[in-house]
């Protein structure tokens, strides 16, 4: 899928302020919120841990305001491979400066995409098999799940390219929340925001996360720290992961 094709623009944005004490839940309607940074990160700890589907929100440090900028979520099978995958779709901001000066975008990895991922994962190596049991399948199988779900996306990154790229002016960092803690992407203040950078740096990152993916080894105790080690490495400082626990994960 393009990457244009995940945001959804619109001839007028109306977020719709809702009362302060109303926690964020995933939704697909454009509406904001006044919350405490802390508040609105223990409303997100929740959806991670009891949440169905990904959940996509900006937080503006300096206003205090919390946007919902999930317009959609579609989950796809693919019938050959007999896994699922999912699309997030966002609304089309043209500049996110709108928000305010010192932008968080928090992004959602739950807890129940992940263990959807490891029974995927099972089925499909079991199947190409030939039905037989595969040992220690379980152990690979969370490990890959592990990968996926605690490092960014290609699609993650391309999209967070694609808000600073449309965001005239200010700071925006994007957190990751999953089953295994926060990580979070830094941008190298000297990088170029034009279209053919952001795409450049969206496939650099691309081939460096499956790369770090399929090499590593499911006996690694340290396999996230280790996977983002790679990247941060192969990717020069364009850009860089930095992994963080949370309490309540």
């Amino acid at each position: 899928m393009a990457l244009l094709e995940m945001f959804r623009p619109k001839s007028k944005i109306i977020f719709t302020r809702l009362p302060a004490d109303q926690p964020l839940v995933t939704s697909n309607e454009s509406h904001m919120t006044h919350r405490t940074k802390t508040e609105g990160e223990n409303d997100i700890l929740r959806v991670t841990k009891i949440g169905l589907e990904e959940g996509a929100w900006m937080f503006s440090v300096d206003r205090g305001d919390w946007f919902n900028l999930r317009t959609g979520y579609q989950k796809y099978h693919h019938p050959r491979l007999n896994l699922s995958y999912y699309t997030t779709y966002f609304v089309d901001v043209a500049d996110y400066s709108s928000f305010g000066l010192d932008l968080i975008h928090y992004h959602t990895h739950n807890l129940a995409i992940y263990e959807e991922m490891v029974a995927n994962f099972i089925r499909f190596e079991t199947s190409q098999a030939g039905g037989k049991p595969i040992a220690a399948l379980s152990e690979i199988a969370k490990a890959n799940a592990t990968l996926n779900i605690a490092i960014p996306s290609s699609n993650d990154i391309a999209t967070y390219l694609y808000m600073r790229n449309n965001q005239s002016h200010g700071e925006m960092a994007l957190k990751i929340y999953h089953p295994f803690g926060i990580t979070t992407t830094h941008l190298s203040h000297n990088l170029d925001h034009n279209e053919n950078v952001v795409m450049d740096v969206s496939r650099k990152y691309a081939a460096m996360q499956a790369r770090a993916i399929e090499t590593l080894s499911p006996n690694d105790l340290h396999l996230i720290t280790t996977a983002t080690n790679y990247i941060n490495q192969q990717m020069s400082g364009l850009l860089w992961l930095e992994l963080s626990s949370h309490p309540g994960l």
